[in-house]
């Protein structure tokens, strides 16, 4: 904000004209930018508190709609990670027709499609991914994939992520894959579903961790049965 407004106040001190133009030249500068933040906030406290009625009249009011819709705060977040996070799919929807990317990231290298998954939020999952959310892309510091982030939450989402062609063999930062985290939980439907799409049952890491062993190791029976036989 600050370089922006020096750029601004530099632009309009340099331009040829009168003194007293410059000065209502700043003074409106500084009032457009500050309506700007003030509108951006109200926007995204709007999106955060699920305001559905509240997003769309501002999205309809907007001079600049790109810019609202796609407006990061101090972390990096856009209106659409907030909205996917929450699950908010109603608002991710009027977010997504008005133009909000979907791929950019956050200063932790997350998309809203990282925390579509990492929140079970399968509705947002999907319809991210219809407006070409980069399914298999490296989230966060440990690089997991939406895909890994889904399996290890315990939920059962990984049918959407597998149906739009994710790798179901991808690692993150630990060389952990989609059925080495599923095979910690009891979701056994998912461990189906990541096998018959070709998950490694035999895989391992570099420290000889395999998906019966995660099992093994959450004390889960049932896991390690299912696994041994497939």
């Amino acid at each position: 904000m600050k370089k922006v407004l020096l750029l601004v106040l530099t632009a309009v001190l340099c331009a040829p004209m009168t003194y007293a133009q410059k000065q209502g030249n700043v003074a409106s500068a500084l009032s457009n930018m500050l309506t700007s933040e003030k509108t951006a906030n109200e926007f995204l406290t709007a999106v955060k508190n699920g305001k559905v009625n509240k997003v769309k009249q501002m999205i309809d009011n907007a001079t600049i709609t790109k810019t609202l819709v796609n407006v990061k705060d101090d972390n990096g977040n856009t209106p659409m990670m907030w909205a996917a996070k929450k699950g908010y799919i109603d608002i991710v929807k009027l977010l997504g027709n008005a133009g909000a990317r979907v791929n950019t990231t956050n200063k932790d290298n997350r998309t809203a499609l990282c925390f579509a998954a990492s929140n079970n939020r399968p509705q947002v999952a999907e319809y991210l991914l219809k407006l070409n959310a980069k399914v298999d892309f490296a989230c966060g510091k440990n690089a997991e994939t939406p895909l890994l982030l889904s399996a290890a939450n315990g939920a059962n989402p990984t049918m959407i992520f597998v149906n739009h062609k994710a790798n179901v063999n991808a690692t993150d930062a630990d060389q952990e894959t989609p059925l080495m985290k599923v095979a910690s939980t009891k979701q056994i439907d998912s461990a189906r579903t990541l096998i018959k799409a070709g998950a490694k049952v035999n895989a391992n890491t570099e420290k000889g961790m395999s998906p019966a062993m995660k099992a093994v190791f959450a004390d889960n029976l049932p896991m390690v049965k299912f696994l041994i036989e497939n």
